[in-house]
């Protein structure tokens, strides 16, 4: 089995609209049977995955953030059989990277295609191992808008702060901390303007085919990753997940409480009588307002979707050089380490592979 790569860049991404990567940044860092393509439509993008399908592309490096991520995996689900489809490897080229942040990729786009090219031609050599991890996406069924992909779906205050977040004209890490900060700030020391953001929506939640026993919500959050945006890790015993099941999270106590146990909130030990913080694996929301997949939001109208596991994508897991800064310091993995699976092409250990 020899991997064959191409690189697709969203060049509308937040990170990549300055061309700081586009192909030309990648072609002096690539191996042979490696090909970079920009993009800047879905039009664009549908031919990128014609190319990738015609060509056999069996690694398919993605440079956008999670929204970027969320419509391509969509798009290759929709366009290809489960087994067909390539081994995903995201980079860091969004205003969101929450997938990167769980995979443990934190060097810049260019650095991790310089790094893992020699991994890559090291393995198609037969001397070195690469390792993948099969995740099971949400498939998220709209009334309306139909069928998509994703990482996470969230609703109430995230998706307020969302909207907030992409108003300001320049999303950012730092915009996000400053916003998300100034808003729970100013709600503890009892701004109006930041009361709009806590109050509850009208939802009828069904968990598992069982009613969620309260009609209002601060927020729910569906997401098969443990750690979330900023510092938020809110999910309750998170390593009970195994691959067939999806975190969720929904919460209906005083706006009050929660700002005083933001805290407990943020790292999954706020376990409350009135919220839900487990596993599932069907969820029906139907909502007054609209909701996000991994940053992308709907329009602000009633919404009734499901909520199911979808189908597993393999992503290939970036050795510790990747996640290792200038400092030495080491980004934790926050995938579930059970499910790696090595492969070993001197041995033709490539049954997990999607094949040529």
């Amino acid at each position: 089995m020899i991997l064959h790569c191409c690189i697709i860049n969203n060049m509308n991404a937040g990170k990549n609209k300055t061309h700081a990567y586009d192909k030309s940044k990648f072609i002096p860092h690539i191996i042979n049977d490696t090909f970079a393509m920009d993009t800047y439509s879905v039009d664009d993008l549908g031919v990128a995955l014609d190319f990738v399908k015609k060509e056999g592309i069996n690694l398919l490096i993605i440079n956008g953030g999670d929204g970027t991520l969320q419509m391509t995996i969509t798009e290759l689900i929709k366009q290809m059989p489960a087994e067909k489809i390539p081994i995903i490897l995201p980079l860091r080229g969004g205003t969101m990277n929450m997938v990167t942040n769980n995979l443990g990729i934190r060097k810049s786009p260019i650095d991790t295609v310089r790094i893992m090219m020699r991994h890559v031609d090291a393995f198609n050599r037969g001397e070195e191992e690469l390792s993948t991890i099969p995740l099971k996406v949400l498939k998220i069924r709209d009334d309306r808008l139909g069928v998509r992909y994703g990482f996470t779906f969230s609703n109430g205050i995230v998706y307020k702060i969302h909207k907030a977040y992409y108003a300001t004209g320049s999303p950012s890490f730092q915009t996000a901390v400053n916003l998300t900060t100034t808003i729970i700030g100013s709600f503890a020391l009892g701004t109006s303007t930041s009361k709009k953001y806590f109050e509850k929506i009208k939802a009828h939640i069904e968990i598992d085919g069982r009613p969620y026993p309260y009609d209002r919500v601060l927020l729910s959050v569906a997401s098969v990753l443990k750690k979330l945006v900023l510092w938020f890790k809110p999910f309750h015993e998170p390593d009970r997940k195994g691959l067939d099941d999806f975190y969720f999270f929904a919460i209906s106590i005083n706006s009050f409480d929660i700002v005083a146990n933001i805290r407990a909130l943020s790292t999954g030990r706020l376990v409350h009588e009135k919220s839900f913080n487990g596993i599932a694996r069907t969820v029906r929301i139907q909502s007054e307002t609209g909701y996000g997949i991994d940053g992308e939001l709907t329009d602000d109208e009633p919404s009734d979707v499901t909520i199911t596991e979808g189908p597993p994508i393999n992503f290939l897991v970036v050795p510790e050089s990747i996640r290792t800064n200038m400092m030495g310091f080491t980004f934790k993995h926050w995938l579930n380490s059970d499910l790696i699976i090595n492969h070993n092409n001197a041995q033709n250990d490539t049954a997990h592979l999607p094949p040529v």
